[in-house]
Formats: structure tokens, C-alpha cells, sequence
């Protein structure tokens, strides 16, 4: 919100508004991997498992002291607002699919989703439960997707 005094924004009130998602924290190896939704878009943190740097990561044991630690030594950093592919990764099957956009496949995963454009349902809701399906129907016959097995 705007400051009486200056006319400009706080940057904590801007950042909780434009909040979507709480940051989503992954490791898939060899990254650790910290999701950041927005409405300014997506924002993708990546920092190497085997790091110096991905080891001191490994032993912070809140979200609190994880998200600055990330933000700052990250190897990689991604920000779109709107994404190349969307990924699904089935750990029982060690598999990484990736659906390009301007496909079918894409504009069928879209309906899925939420009306703001994202997929990003409760882990095992009905609708996390169909968009998990999807992929891995699609990844049955491979056309349009992409996966990677064995490399996460």
C-alpha cells in the first residue's frame, strides 16, 4: 500500500499481496527447487544438491530461513509469466513429464486447471488426482510430451 509520507509501496505489504501460493519447496535431484507463484507470474529457484551451498541448504529446517537462502544462492533463477511446458514428476515411476505449449496435450491441461491459469490444486484433491492422471495417460503414448526417466 502506498506510504503517507513517500507515495511509494512497502515492499512487504506489495510481496503478501501478490502472493498466490506459500513457496513450494522441492528436491529433484541434483536441485533443490523452490516454486514462487504471483500474480506477476512464476518464479523458479535452482541450487545444485551437490553444492557447498546446496549442503549448508539441506540442513535449514524452516521455510522461514530456506526461501532468503535459496533466493540468494541460486545457480539458476526463472521467471515467466507464462510458462514453455508444464511439469509433472511421478516419483513412483521415477519420471519427469514436460507438455509443451501451443499442443492439444497443453490446452487440455489448461481446462483442468484453476480459473487463474494454474494447476497448482491440494496435493491428492480429486483435481490434483485428475491433472496427475493426465500426464500420466499422455505419458503412455509419448507424442507431444517429453519425459525424462531416471535423470530426478
Amino acid at each position: 500500500m502506498p506510504s503517507s509520507t513517500s507515495g511509494t509501496q512497502d515492499a512487504h505489504s506489495v510481496a503478501a499481496r501478490d502472493q498466490l501460493h506459500e513457496p513450494h519447496f522441492w528436491t529433484l535431484p541434483p536441485w533443490f527447487h523452490c516454486h514462487i507463484q504471483t500474480h506477476a507470474g512464476t518464479t523458479i529457484f535452482w541450487l545444485p544438491i551437490d553444492s557447498e551451498e546446496g549442503r549448508v541448504y539441506a540442513q535449514l529446517t524452516t521455510d522461514a530461513a530456506r526461501l532468503p537462502y535459496i533466493i540468494t544462492h541460486s545457480t539458476e533463477i526463472w521467471h515467466t509469466t507464462m510458462p514453455e511446458g508444464l511439469y509433472f514428476y511421478d516419483e513412483p515411476a521415477n519420471t519427469r513429464y514436460c507438455i509443451r505449449r501451443h499442443t492439444a496435450a497443453f490446452d487440455g491441461l489448461l481446462r483442468l486447471g484453476l480459473p487463474d491459469g494454474s494447476i497448482l490444486w491440494p496435493e491428492g484433491s480429486p483435481q490434483w488426482e485428475a491433472v496427475a492422471q493426465y500426464y500420466r495417460d499422455l505419458g503412455k503414448n509419448l507424442g507431444a510430451i517429453h519425459a525424462d526417466r531416471g535423470r530426478y
